[in-house]
């Protein structure tokens, strides 16, 4: 078994037992409509891909806002 044959659930909680987890976990997902093989991205998830990127970037400005926050 390698870790990358484990859900996002089964990771966490590893990282829990390895006492590596973090405090919080944010989880930014786009629906796949086929999971076969092939190269490079469909035409969906690259159309998608923008969105989940602001929505990352948009996460970790807050995170860091908060944690700014939290310091002070």
């Amino acid at each position: 078994m390698s870790s990358h044959d484990l859900s996002v659930r089964q990771a966490y909680d590893l990282s829990r037992v390895l006492g590596r987890a973090p405090k919080s976990v944010v989880l930014v997902t786009v629906d796949a409509a086929d999971t076969g093989h092939g190269q490079g991205l469909s035409p969906a998830v690259a159309s998608a891909l923008p969105d989940a990127v602001d929505v990352v970037l948009r996460v970790l400005v807050e995170e860091t806002e908060k944690a700014g926050h939290q310091q002070t």
